[in-house]
């Protein structure tokens, strides 16, 4: 029996889609890259995504995983539900007193493991310990100095 497999075309270009999603969010995006949401609002992490950041924000998108594999994967709990439907954190720079930012490997540890690119946004919000955790998959350079001059500006 033989497959054949079909190349969808797409929907729009990457271009498009930063400029559509600038146009909703009224304000330009600084910096973007792909990530990972571990920890820190109502949602089980792990959950892969975008990560990017506006002047004021940073934006953690999830787009729903519905194939065969995640299907099987997913439980019928709330871990489950969250994986299969589109998900967007906010994070407001006013409410983040510190940025953790990932503690670089040092001796036979450089060599023996991948690099740490695990970042803590602190909260300092009243009533409020959550802190946000995520871990960047791209560019590390770039977008940790957009991060830390976001959140420069307003303290």
């Amino acid at each position: 029996m033989a497959f054949s497999f079909r190349r969808t075309r797409p929907t729009g270009s990457r271009e498009e889609f930063w400029t559509q999603l600038e146009q909703e969010l009224g304000q330009p995006i600084l910096a973007s890259t792909l990530g990972r949401y571990i920890e820190g609002r109502d949602a089980t992490g792990p959950l892969w995504g975008l990560i990017y950041i506006t002047q004021d924000t940073l934006y953690f998108r999830h787009f729903a995983q519905s194939n065969w594999f995640s299907s099987m994967m997913s439980t019928d709990g709330e871990e489950g539900t969250v994986r299969n439907r589109n998900v967007t954190f906010e994070v407001p720079f006013q409410n983040v007193e510190t940025v953790v930012p990932p503690i670089p490997r040092r001796g036979i540890l450089r060599i023996l493991q991948s690099p740490d690119r695990v970042f803590r946004l602190r909260s300092h919000t009243p009533g409020s310990a959550d802190d946000f955790v995520f871990s960047v998959e791209g560019a590390l350079e770039p977008f940790t100095q957009e991060l830390q001059a976001a959140v420069g500006r307003l303290h």
